[in-house]
């Protein structure tokens, strides 16, 4: 490995390095390389890092956009690793059918794919972060590019130095005149991208055309405008955990639906609003593809001036439904479960419910502690009631005694009570001894066939949804107390 004097720009990438704890000498790393000057330069100056020294993984992907230019991109990066006797992995794709297939624009497409393939190898070579080239000028181009088409603060924030999914970007707070200039004093080569002049691209003419001018009126605009991100970035952080405690505080959640409490989430702040219904169809539908400001403003609205009852349709088959206590946000399907089947659980095993959910039985032993315990499982004790049991939809005007009190309650009493919205009520399935009330699954545990402090064969049966995941995994109630009766628990 070559020994050089420390060049200005090493000492930036390791103060970068050392105060945002990027990673570790000798840790294991996948940088995407594209062949241009970014991507080189950032290879070689990690190569030259002192005493940190990363063990570098090389990783191309050839996007098929420019016939035989792309070839040679390709045939570059496999020479350059060659060159530094580093691992060299290649994938190719059609991007442009990619961008047909999921409507998707080239850019979009591209950046998606590249992070697949860099998030495959990261798990491949167990490393410890993907490193992507991004620096100051390319903070400054996609706050321009966002804020030209109306993004709001999360979007303003733009790129961090350290990101979500292991993504690190050690040049982010150097311009890109810097390492031309590195380049340039080290002799080193790399590619240039024909299509990086195509005016066609809005980022593309904000490089050449917008960025310039603003220079004009502000010398160093583009450090300027990554350092108001990379402060939006700061404060969106701020405002991310704001956001989920109070998300925890009032929202119930399920498999496929999300209720936001009326009462509280009407006595927040408008921007906060906004902020808990993003929140919520992101972790509904995994991200926010083809979701806008507009759909969120129209949430709030439905909030404001609808009534119970209203529904609006929103992108993706996820429908908002008013209902007397939430703004319910659901997918489609979530709203259309089924009353479960009525079956006849006789051992332990898994049993399918006809709607999505199961019931997993299970013998085990008692538990020492409740702590952790939530009512998306039960343990009920086979002496008292043993199988077969039955499971069926609750009926109308239906009582169970719940564990805690010494008289019934109304099973829809209950129902009303949590805050369960009535769409799926009637798919909560009800698990009986004798036609006798056991548990509503993920709910209530009566207080008949509780198990011993001292019982070491006892029956778990837990509620589940598509593929087995936990019916209620946010804690769609607030695990009871456990109480103590005649020696029972």
């Amino acid at each position: 490995m070559k020994k050089t004097n420390e060049h200005p720009l090493i000492i930036k990438v390791i103060l970068a390095i050392k105060e945002n704890n990027l990673f570790k000498p000798s840790d294991r790393l996948i940088v995407g390389v594209s062949g241009g000057a970014d991507s080189v330069a950032l290879v070689e100056l990690l190569i030259e890092l002192p005493k940190l020294q990363p063990q570098i993984v090389i990783a191309h992907l050839n996007h098929n956009l420019r016939g035989v230019e792309s070839d040679e991109d390709e045939a570059f990066v496999r020479k350059f690793s060659e060159r530094h006797a580093l691992p060299f992995e290649l994938a190719s794709i059609d991007i442009k059918q990619l961008a047909l297939e999921t409507g998707r624009s080239l850019e979009e497409a591209g950046r998606e794919a590249r992070y697949i393939f860099l998030e495959q190898l990261r798990q491949k070579y167990n490393a410890v972060a993907i490193v992507v080239a991004h620096h100051a000028d390319d903070q400054a181009e996609t706050f321009l590019l966002r804020l030209l088409r109306g993004a709001g603060t999360s979007g303003l924030a733009a790129m961090s130095i350290k990101g979500r999914n292991r993504i690190i970007r050690p040049l982010l707070q150097i311009s890109r005149g810097e390492i031309l200039d590195y380049l340039d004093e080290r002799g080193i080569t790399f590619r240039e991208d024909s299509s990086n002049t195509d005016q066609k691209f809005l980022r593309n003419r904000i490089r050449h055309e917008l960025l310039p001018l603003m220079n004009e009126y502000a010398s160093g605009i583009s450090q300027r405008l990554a350092r108001t991100a990379e402060l939006l970035g700061e404060d969106e952080t701020l405002l991310e955990s704001c956001t989920a405690r109070i998300f925890t505080d009032i929202a119930k959640t399920g498999v496929g639906w999300t209720g936001l409490l009326r009462k509280e989430l009407i006595l927040l702040p408008k921007a906060l609003r906004l902020r808990l219904y993003r929140d919520t169809i992101a972790r509904i539908q995994g991200n926010l593809k083809h979701f806008e400001q507009l759909h969120f403003m129209l949430a709030d609205h439905a909030l404001l001036e609808g009534k119970t009852g209203n529904s609006l349709d929103l992108p993706r088959d996820l429908v908002l439904t008013i209902t007397s206590e939430h703004l319910l946000f659901a997918s489609r399907d979530s709203l259309n479960i089924p009353d479960p089947v009525i079956c006849e659980i006789i051992n332990p095993g898994l049993y399918q419910l006809g709607n999505g959910l199961s019931l997993l039985v299970e013998e085990v032993s008692a538990p020492l502690h409740w702590k952790g315990e939530t009512n998306s499982r039960a343990y009920i004790d086979p002496v008292q009631a043993p199988f077969p049991w039955h499971v069926r939809p609750f009926r109308r005007g239906e009582r169970i005694e719940p564990l805690g009190m010494k008289n019934s309650r109304a099973i829809q009493d209950i129902l009303t009570d949590r805050k369960i919205p009535h769409q799926i009520r009637r798919a909560l399935p009800l698990v009986c001894s004798n036609d006798y009330p056991l548990w509503l699954a993920g709910i209530c545990r009566s207080r008949h066939a509780l198990i011993t402090t001292e019982g070491n064969n006892v029956m778990k049966i837990s509620i589940c949804g598509k593929e087995e995941l936990p019916l209620f995994p946010n804690g769609i109630i607030q695990t009871e107390q456990q109480s103590t009766q005649s020696g029972k628990i």
